[in-house]
């Protein structure tokens, strides 16, 4: 999973990643202090993932818009999550 950060003039943190093999890319807004509308309370309030088609996979926007369903879907998001968990 290849992931870069990108810090905004506004203090915002948007961390942006692939997938490989499966040539998904992923976008996260992330705080620096947990919050009731992060994901299961923590610090991202934003998550997007799509297919390299443009396609939503699974959203997340300060609450599920699309969750993940497929077997696949619930590892990537996992694996997501502990990708950004290392990221102070």
């Amino acid at each position: 999973m290849f992931i870069r950060v990108k810090f905004s003039d506004n203090g915002e943190v948007w961390i942006n990643g692939t997938i490989s093999p499966l040539g998904w890319t992923f976008e996260a807004k992330v705080y620096a202090e947990p919050s009731s509308f992060g994901i299961e309370g923590g610090k991202i309030s934003k998550l997007f993932t799509r297919k390299s088609s443009g396609e939503h996979v699974f959203t997340y926007d300060r609450g599920w818009v699309k969750i993940p369903k497929t077997t696949l879907q619930i590892m990537v998001y996992k694996a997501i999550l502990r990708a950004l968990a290392k990221i102070e």
